[in-house]
């Protein structure tokens, strides 16, 4: 089926089935339009749990085989990826993350980079390791967006560093964006994933991870509402009483952290619990206005087949990581912590 640019009067309906819901939108594709025919479809949560404004915009089987068809093969240019920020950003998301590292420059990055900065809200991410290896020409330039979301250390913090180098995203699309975070993922020694690191602490400054971005710009904070005390929690303040899930006077949230800034995710289910759409659907000129599948949702774009970036997680097997990620933020806009051992 030929759902990319170039379609023109076809009505299409797609109907998805899966174990825990339905959804059916019907949708009217036109070369200059993509909206819902009927403004009472809503989407379905998969999850009663999960939080309503998290979506992941899945490159999957189906991505990959109508890229295919047009002869774009991963990884996929610059250009494309301009032209699906440029249509989703008119469906005015409250972010647009990538989880995928863009650590070179490709010849068409100007227009992707281009796309990254009209939308306002798409963001990268980066990756600490634990030995020096990266040579970058343009390491300044780099470490200049990375030094945009630093965080002071607390002055009762006597840990160490346990990372001594970054791998960092291309300068030209990182300036661009709205911000980098990391996205390391640390196993127990069984390989199972229970928590994940919101700060890593690095060259005397804390760096915050791509999940605590997200969550402050859809709070709409900065470096100055958050306080880090390790050991104890990380505390968001000034948020809007109307986005909170558990609101108080004070306006503010503690997320429970232990001494290293880990954070232990409250995984909601496996691979299917937050609402899913493929990428491929967004790849196309035109715009989204009047159309509110994606407004105000923090979108993650990731793989989601069964053969790259899937993980284990307690109880619910392997999910992706576009999946981990979504069970983080979750995990804080809900405020359904897990208490951390002393």
């Amino acid at each position: 089926m030929k759902l990319l640019s170039g379609i023109k009067n076809k009505r299409i309906i797609l109907i998805f089935v899966s174990v825990f819901f339905t959804i059916t939108f019907i949708y009217v594709f036109k070369s200059d339009t993509f909206s819902v025919e009927n403004e009472k479809i809503k989407i379905a949560r998969v999850n009663s749990l999960a939080h309503k404004d998290i979506v992941i915009i899945a490159i999957d089987d189906d991505t990959i085989r109508e890229f295919d068809n047009y002869g774009i093969h991963w990884p996929f240019p610059g250009k494309s990826y301009a032209k699906f920020i440029r249509f989703i950003t008119t469906g005015k998301p409250s972010a647009i993350f990538f989880d995928i590292f863009f650590e070179s420059r490709g010849e068409d990055h100007k227009d992707f980079a281009d796309a990254i900065e009209k939308s306002g809200c798409t963001f990268l991410n980066c990756i600490f390791l634990p030995e020096e290896t990266s040579k970058y020409s343009d390491l300044k330039e780099r470490l200049a967006v990375l030094d945009r979301v630093k965080f002071p250390v607390n002055s009762e913090d006597s840990s160490v560093d346990l990372f001594n180098d970054v791998l960092l995203p291309d300068s030209l699309l990182a300036s661009k964006s709205k911000g980098i975070g990391f996205t390391n993922i640390i196993f127990d020694d069984d390989k199972i994933i229970r928590k994940i690191p919101l700060v890593i602490r690095y060259k005397g400054f804390y760096y915050p991870c791509i999940d605590l971005m997200l969550v402050m710009n859809y709070f709409g904070i900065s470096q100055k509402d958050v306080e880090i005390k390790t050991g104890h929690y990380i505390r968001l303040k000034n948020i809007p009483l109307e986005k909170m899930a558990k609101p108080n006077s004070g306006r503010y949230i503690d997320i429970p952290v232990d001494g290293n800034g880990f954070m232990k995710i409250n995984f909601i289910g496996g691979n299917g619990s937050f609402p899913q759409f493929s990428y491929y659907w967004f790849w196309r000129d035109g715009s989204m206005k009047g159309n509110n599948l994606l407004k105000g949702k923090i979108c993650l774009v990731g793989f989601t087949n069964s053969n790259v970036d899937i993980h284990r997680i307690p109880e619910h097997g392997d999910i992706s990581g576009a999946e981990y990620h979504a069970n983080a933020i979750n995990t804080i806009l809900t405020q359904n912590f897990v208490a951390i051992e002393k």
